[in-house]
């Protein structure tokens, strides 16, 4: 059997990374409820029918205690999605340094061990000689956990500017102002409690996406997209560049695809000296390696279907619509969209090593 490459390998990754990020949305969406039943509490606490009538003082209290529950509600998101991160980052690191290891697997048959950099050295297969571009992280082989996370959560975001912690936790602030400012648009314009709770939550015929959580919700997709997707990309620099010299620009390409990404698609860069993704928030973009000197040819979702095993394509596309695949049934047209329903935890995403890295 064929060692698989290691682009094909980190095409998978990615596949995986974006099921992960379903699983994230999943678990807040899952957990928003709770929060949902505080505010109603709330506003059932408020004799009147008419947010007006209540005295500018009384008005305040109850803000006041909207936002308290807004704030206990996201700082135990923030605890738990801070650990999750990090959960998500160790794992990640661990198929990294595997996917890159089993680049230089000789056997036909995948190594779990990961990458061990003296080995390299000693088997003088550095391909990466030029100090100013190599970068890797000091803590990745012995994966001093809170250092390495130190380090990714006061990292720049490409994205936006603001450092991973700062991002992580405006959330809470964010959702509060949302919230809160709505509440003062109620006050003003006259509402009855009916009306102003339903510009918070959204109405039922409309899917609730009329409402200020649907934005709140909206706004935690993103920040944790976009963070999930800067962890992997500091790791896979870390971890790359130990080996490597150049790596090429990978963009997602369809209809959400951003004028920055497509700009930079298939673009080569330095380790060290070139953009890393999240090109903005969202970024599905992935770097790989220049493996030899020599960039991979560009395709697309469809085409990079195509070159794999049967067992790969029902895999990834399930059995059902990978029969469809095979058959000439589903063409490129169909696959324009890039759309992932499956949801993994940290601990499912660890569990797709193996899948990596088999052909």
């Amino acid at each position: 059997m064929k060692n698989r490459s290691l682009y094909d390998m980190l095409v998978q990754h990615q596949f995986h990374i974006e099921q992960y990020k379903n699983g994230l949305a999943f678990e807040f969406r899952k957990r928003l409820p709770k929060l949902l039943k505080e505010l109603r509490i709330l506003f059932k606490e408020v004799n009147f029918n008419s947010l007006d009538v209540l005295s500018k003082k009384e008005f305040e209290r109850f803000k006041r205690n909207i936002e308290k529950a807004n704030n206990k509600f996201f700082s135990a998101w923030l605890v738990y999605i801070s650990k999750e991160l990090n959960d998500f980052m160790m794992q990640d690191l661990k198929i990294i340094k595997a996917m890159v290891g089993n680049h230089f697997n000789e056997s036909d048959v995948p190594e779990l061990e990961e990458l061990k950099i003296e080995k390299l050295l000693s088997d003088n297969k550095i391909e990466n000689r030029e100090k100013d571009s190599l970068i890797p992280l000091i803590w990745l082989q012995n994966e001093e956990n809170e250092k390495l996370w130190s380090y990714i959560a006061n990292s720049i975001l490409p994205a936006n500017g603001l450092l991973v912690s700062s991002f992580l936790s405006g959330l809470k602030g964010y959702s509060a102002n949302l919230i809160l400012n709505s509440l003062n648009q109620s006050y003003a314009n006259k509402e009855n409690t009916f009306e102003a709770l339903k510009a918070i939550v959204g109405t039922k015929e409309n899917n609730y996406k009329d409402g200020q959580i649907r934005k709140i919700t909206n706004a935690n997709d993103s920040i944790n997209d976009t963070i999930v997707q800067q962890i992997t990309s500091q790791l896979e620099v870390g971890v790359e560049s130990i080996v490597f010299r150049k790596y090429i620009w990978n963009s997602v390409m369809d209809f959400r695809t951003s004028n920055i990404c497509i700009s930079r698609n298939n673009k080569i860069y330095i380790y060290g000296k070139g953009p890393i993704p999240p090109a903005h928030n969202r970024c599905r973009s992935k770097i790989n390696p220049v493996v030899l000197g020599k960039p991979g040819k560009e395709e697309s979702y469809f085409q990079w279907l195509q070159r794999q095993s049967k067992d790969k394509q029902d895999e990834m596309l399930g059995s059902k619509k990978a029969a469809l695949f095979r058959k000439g049934e589903l063409t490129e047209k169909d696959f324009q969209k890039f759309e992932e329903k499956t949801r993994l935890s940290s601990d499912d995403f660890a569990s797709k090593l193996i899948s990596i890295l088999t052909p």
